[in-house]
């Protein structure tokens, strides 16, 4: 039960209006009541008869019913007649505040038998990120092939919102679309790649030296899951890179992936912690993890030396003559990598497997009714 309510806290966020519908057979019928909360401090008050949805998640489908109902002047609202459904299936609901659709973590019927009443809180929305805060996150490093593009980075970020709003704000990029969070690359990063088949619409990039990324999925306050930012980049590399980041919150738990026993990590925020081998793994990676938490807006650095047994980063006149089949040779790996086939990112994948269909999903609804 719990591994399918992390996938469907990640997948919640992106069927919030989806209009397809997959049948499927319940049992027996519920009813879901429950009252809408201002959760922000001085929070506007929820006006009488908002409408209020409530959606039936699938973890392997997807979106399979919706209804909606108006809310009564207290903020009530009672779901009659509602499918029972297996604890493969979750329900939740959600309301549009302050321009925004927000929604309850996924829930089962169980949960209705035992709470009788589901809370939706709703909160304003700010320009601030100070709230916020990187709980975890992963960068591996893949060496496939320095000779033709040099290093290929993957990275994980798990965010929290700590506090009572939810940032949706301007960016300088696409002045027609509000974001929720945004961060640097290291200098030099290039073909930036969100996983997911959305992640061109759900990210905004800003090309240049240092590269910016802009996340536009909302990050609600007190959900059990955090948000998930996956994206790979590649960093030029001729026998050593210093990897050089800020980000704008506070970052814990960050942790340096390696799989050779050549490459050396150093860095004064960094130590060499317990070898990993990932399921599905043959190969034995070196972690060095943060040693202590890093404030918001302060350099995040650490560098990446050696060359692994047998490569080389310079090119020769073979390499040339073969460059058509490396390259396509690094369009499979490279698929296989982001596709969860290697190492630790297929280690996290497995434990988050729906996280692609919520970034697929997730586009259909940015603050419509």
């Amino acid at each position: 039960m719990s591994r399918c309510l992390v996938a469907c806290c990640l997948l919640v966020v992106g069927v919030l209006l989806m209009g397809s519908t997959v049948l499927a057979v319940a049992q027996d019928t519920l009813t879901i009541q429950g009252q809408l909360m201002v959760g922000s401090l001085d929070g506007s008050p929820i006006l009488s008869g908002l409408s209020v949805d409530l959606q039936m998640v699938s973890v392997r489908d997807g979106l399979l019913q919706t209804q909606s109902i108006p809310t009564n002047a207290d903020g009530t609202f009672a779901f009659v007649n509602v499918p029972r459904f297996g604890p493969e299936i979750f329900y939740t609901v959600s309301a549009v505040y302050a321009g925004l659709r927000q929604s309850t973590p996924p829930f089962s019927a169980n949960d209705v038998d035992e709470q009788g009443t589901i809370e939706l809180r709703l909160y304003e929305t700010t320009d601030q990120l100070s709230k916020l805060e990187i709980a975890q996150a992963t960068t591996q490093i893949d060496f496939t092939d320095l000779q033709q593009v040099g290093l290929k980075i993957l990275l994980e970020l798990q965010v929290f919102n700590l506090g009572d709003r939810i940032p949706y704000f301007a960016n300088e990029v696409d002045p027609t679309r509000l974001v929720t969070f945004h961060f640097e690359l290291p200098v030099g990063a290039y073909n930036i790649a969100p996983e997911g088949a959305s992640g061109a619409q759900r990210f905004i990039i800003q090309e240049g030296v240092i590269p910016v990324i802009y996340d536009t999925q909302p990050i609600f306050p007190g959900w059990p899951t955090p948000h998930v930012i996956r994206l790979s980049y590649f960093l030029p590399y001729e026998g050593s890179a210093i990897i050089d980041q800020i980000f704008p919150v506070p970052v814990r738990n960050f942790s340096v992936w390696v799989p050779e026993n050549e490459i050396r990590v150093t860095g004064d925020l960094f130590e060499r912690a317990d070898d990993q081998q990932p399921e599905g793994s043959r190969l034995t990676y070196h972690v060095y993890q943060q040693k202590s938490p890093l404030p918001a807006n302060e350099n995040l650095k650490f560098t990446v030396e050696g060359v692994p047994e047998g490569a080389t980063t310079a090119k020769s006149d073979e390499d040339e003559q073969g460059g058509s089949a490396l390259v396509a040779l690094l369009v499979v790996l490279s698929s296989l990598i982001i596709g969860g086939a290697v190492g630790y990112w297929l280690w996290v994948s497995r434990r988050k497997s729906t996280l692609a269909l919520m970034d697929d999903l997730s586009q259909d609804d940015k603050g419509t009714s």
